[in-house]
């Protein structure tokens, strides 16, 4: 079967038309070729509205997806601590592995941020250690016994 493109007027199969369901043989009146350039033009001549509407889409998807997330891993938090230790107790050797690989990589950047984080939470981790030192003392004299 042959349809003539309203666009360009070439007579073509109807084969290079896309499928719509309110057309008159259930194609677009424009063929492939045609409605390419349309769209390309129009797209040409609308990137900013284009680009927002995309990110606010991305916005949108991104929101839902976070959400969804958040609430399976708060009605599954059992069974999601159940299959990581299964996992981090079948994997220790390779994790221990990366682990020390990572370290070995990044010293310089670990030993950075631990110096930062110190200088920052100063306070913080005095009261920790003072508190670890009161409920500890026989274990930390048995241990300065050794």
């Amino acid at each position: 079967m042959k349809k003539t493109c309203t666009k360009c007027g070439v007579e073509k199969s109807i084969n290079d038309f896309y499928k719509r369901k309110n057309g008159k043989h259930g194609v677009s009146p424009e063929c492939k070729k045609c409605t390419c350039l349309i769209v390309k033009a129009y797209r040409q001549q609308n990137k900013k509205k284009i680009s927002d509407k995309c990110k606010i889409r991305y916005k949108e998807s991104r929101e839902d997806v976070l959400c969804r997330n958040k609430k399976y891993r708060e009605r599954n938090k059992e069974k999601i601590s159940e299959i990581t230790k299964k996992y981090h107790e079948s994997n220790k050797d390779n994790i221990s592995k990366q682990r020390k690989e990572y370290r070995q990589a990044n010293s310089e950047k670990l030993t950075k941020t631990n110096r930062e984080y110190r200088e920052a939470n100063k306070g913080q981790i005095s009261k920790q250690r003072k508190s670890y030192y009161e409920s500890n003392k026989d274990k930390i004299a048995a241990l300065e016994d050794l």
